[in-house]
């Protein structure tokens, strides 16, 4: 059950549900969807055009999506019932994210002891960074090569203007 966003999580999903005949879920929130949607995509491409990121599909491939409220008892619910079938969950929220919703380690392994989670932050579990948001986006900038090119240009990205 893949609760990630961004690069790395859908990535490491993805390559966890392609071997396999069974289809892995995808969830994500309605308040704060997957930012990756909306990269290689514009709203000139018409109706439903966050659907039409090709990176965002590439990624999905073999995966069933959910949109899902945790802020209602209703969708706590159905998350709990998805914890209990699946036997993976990768997540890339910050760490306090899940656990305010009651979804901590400790509770995961009461709903399905054999489930495995992979938690990837990322600034890590612990520490003075682990609560900031964290992407691509800022960790390559903290790295210091987000920013590139020619003195007399314009900064660049690996991937093209910034």
């Amino acid at each position: 059950m893949d609760l990630t966003s961004f690069l790395s999580g859908g990535h490491l999903s993805e390559s966890t549900s392609l071997p396999s005949a069974q289809t892995s879920s995808r969830s994500s929130s309605p308040r704060r969807p997957d930012g990756y949607r909306f990269v290689v995509t514009y709203p000139a491409l018409g109706d439903h055009w966050w659907e039409r990121s090709p990176l965002w599909q590439a990624q999905n491939l073999n995966k069933r999506s959910l949109v899902l409220e945790l802020t209602p008892p209703e969708g706590r619910d159905v998350l709990e019932r998805l914890i209990a079938r699946r036997t993976s969950s990768p997540r890339t929220t910050r760490p306090r994210v899940l656990d305010s919703f009651g979804f901590g380690y400790e509770r995961v392994r009461q709903l399905n002891p054999d489930m495995v989670m992979v938690r990837m932050p990322a600034f890590g579990l612990e520490g003075p960074w682990r609560d900031p948001r964290g992407v691509a986006y800022n960790i390559e900038q903290l790295a210091g090569f987000g920013q590139n090119g020619d003195p007399d240009g314009p900064p660049l990205q690996a991937y093209g203007n910034c």
